[in-house]
């Protein structure tokens, strides 16, 4: 009865049983067709609910702040990879202290700055970082929608080749994630603009591989665009 429950608002409802049922749902999903999953952890930021996510096979979860990954950092979840660049000098401590303790964390750079940032922080800490050059596929679309990424081929490759060769940074791959299409609600107009992405994002990997730097990990999809995503068979992790 929810007249008798006092509940300060904003507030997160959420009807328990139909949360299981998606996360199972998209568990099963995900092994069936033999691809990882590293749900997003953006929308709900509760380290219970990444905890059920694992619990049901998600290889770790993704996060868009430094603060969302110290929350998931400090309830033990482990394979955190922040889908945002962190390139904010007032962030180096928290930076520093998130990296030495927490297992498995992943960062993204589309910048020469971002990765001397990150090199900056793994040499005075002595420690190696792990790094996904992120690739903007989201301004090739038709409404040219632009936000974080390297915004060409040439220069993923640079920013690919300049991670790979430093020794305080360990390169393991890219990220490649289309937020526009995910909110285009005819599912073949959403197929056909997803597409384009990939063709974009075909290029992308094979021209690494052409220059013996093979991404270990390629991590993008979505919710609306998660079946397109593995039917194509290019990415190794679905966010």
């Amino acid at each position: 009865d929810y007249k008798n429950i006092t509940i300060n608002t904003p507030a997160l409802l959420i009807d328990k049983s139909v949360l299981l049922d998606n996360i199972k749902i998209m568990s099963s999903y995900t092994q069936k067709n033999r691809i990882n999953l590293r749900p997003h952890a953006k929308s709900h930021k509760i380290s219970e609910i990444a905890k059920i996510q694992i619990k049901y096979g998600a290889i770790g979860i993704c996060v868009a702040t430094l603060y969302e990954a110290e929350v998931m950092s400090k309830n033990n979840i482990q394979g955190i990879l922040i889908t945002t660049p962190i390139t904010n000098l007032n962030s180096e401590k928290r930076l520093s202290k998130l990296i030495k303790f927490s297992k498995n964390l992943m960062l993204i750079i589309d910048s020469s700055y971002g990765l001397n940032f990150l090199e900056k922080i793994a040499i005075k800490n002595k420690i190696k970082v792990n790094v996904l050059v992120d690739c903007d596929i989201m301004g090739i679309g038709t409404k040219k929608i632009r936000r974080t990424g390297a915004k060409n081929i040439k220069e993923i490759i640079r920013l690919a080749s300049l991670t790979n060769n430093n020794k305080y940074l360990n390169y393991i791959g890219i990220t490649a994630y289309a937020g526009d299409i995910q909110h285009i609600n005819n599912y073949n107009k959403r197929k056909i603009e997803t597409n384009i992405r990939h063709n974009y994002l075909n290029k992308i990997i094979n021209k690494l591989k052409e220059e013996n730097l093979s991404p270990e990990i390629i991590s993008g999809g979505g919710t609306g665009s998660y079946d397109i995503d593995t039917n194509r068979e290019l990415f190794t992790e679905l966010q």
